[in-house]
């Protein structure tokens, strides 16, 4: 079911769907696995014939080019890449589902036993990767312009790491788990933040008017599916989050755990309103827009 792309891949119909391998979005990977979904169709042939496309992509930079040049329906992202991508599609995009908050999941790690400022730091280029080091920088005492960024793919931290092709990295699950399992220690994590961030399911309006049940779908019972596959810890789902991660003898159950909204358990009070949440974002963002509103598919996507 899934299919690598890069941005001049051409465009598949009729929903194509982009999905990094970071834990919290490999559900949408693992649904169709084991028994957890037997009634989940392939990903050419769904209900009422029509069809969709996950395919894995390594970085927000190709998930965003492909969504400037049309070439992508569908991806997962923080809120806060969610507005910038909205800005810069001049409010083209909508969210059909909020996943639930992130905080837990980011981390700057360093080899043991270095903990000075680093000279070299590897992370993504997203929004909330620049908001997060933008705290962090003061929070650590490490003196402005001492350390160099640079922008590593996800599935490539842990390596740049451990051999030392720098000396720290901002990464994200199942990545701070393998780093944790090699020796590798958190120096500033999400959870130290003034705010914490929610993942979105975020496709183009153009996309829900056409396929609203299909889209809903995905998020509701697919998605449920694919959390159960998680929290199953089958062999054969933790074989696809390795391979799709590119990492090996994961502990699979463990990193779970540090997803909040993979955890099965409701929520012990409601999710803010989308509103409030894309309100306190929006000042991490800028590039977005305020002029523009960011919404649920549901309230914004004309009939």
């Amino acid at each position: 079911m899934i299919v690598i792309i890069i941005a001049c891949t051409p465009r598949q119909e009729p929903l194509n769907i982009a999905v990094n391998p970071y834990l919290g979005f490999q559900p949408f990977f693992v649904a169709s696995t084991a028994l957890q979904c037997p009634d989940c169709p392939e990903s050419s042939d769904y209900i009422g014939g029509r069809s969709f496309s996950i395919n894995l992509v390594t970085s927000m930079n190709v998930v965003n080019n492909l969504f400037y040049a049309g070439e992508l329906d569908a991806s997962f992202m923080s809120l806060e890449e969610a507005l910038e991508l909205y800005a810069h599609t001049q409010g083209g995009v909508c969210i059909a589902k909020v996943l639930g908050p992130a905080t837990g999941t980011r981390a700057i790690m360093m080899r043991a036993g270095e903990q000075k400022q680093p000279a070299f730091l590897g992370y993504e280029q997203s929004p909330f990767n620049a908001f997060l080091l933008a705290e962090a920088v003061p929070a650590l005492n490490w003196q402005p312009g001492q350390t160099h960024f640079h922008f590593i793919s996800l599935t490539k931290h842990p390596q740049a790491l451990l051999s030392g092709e720098v000396d720290a990295v901002l990464a994200i699950e199942p990545y701070l788990s393998q780093l944790k399992s090699n020796g590798a220690v958190v120096v500033f994590d999400d959870k130290s933040l003034s705010t914490e961030t929610y993942d979105v399911f975020v496709v183009t309006k153009s996309a829900y008017e056409v396929h609203e049940e299909l889209i809903n779908w995905l998020a509701t019972d697919y998605w449920d599916s694919g959390v159960k596959a998680l929290n199953s810890g089958g062999a054969d789902v933790v074989k696809a989050v390795e391979a799709n991660a590119g990492v090996a003898e994961l502990d699979l159950a463990s990193a779970v755990q540090s997803v909040p909204y993979l955890t099965l358990q409701q929520p012990s009070v409601p999710y803010p309103e989308l509103s409030d949440l894309i309100a306190e974002a929006l000042p991490r963002i800028t590039q977005a827009q305020p002029a523009l509103t960011l919404g649920a598919c549901k309230d914004v996507v004309k009939r």
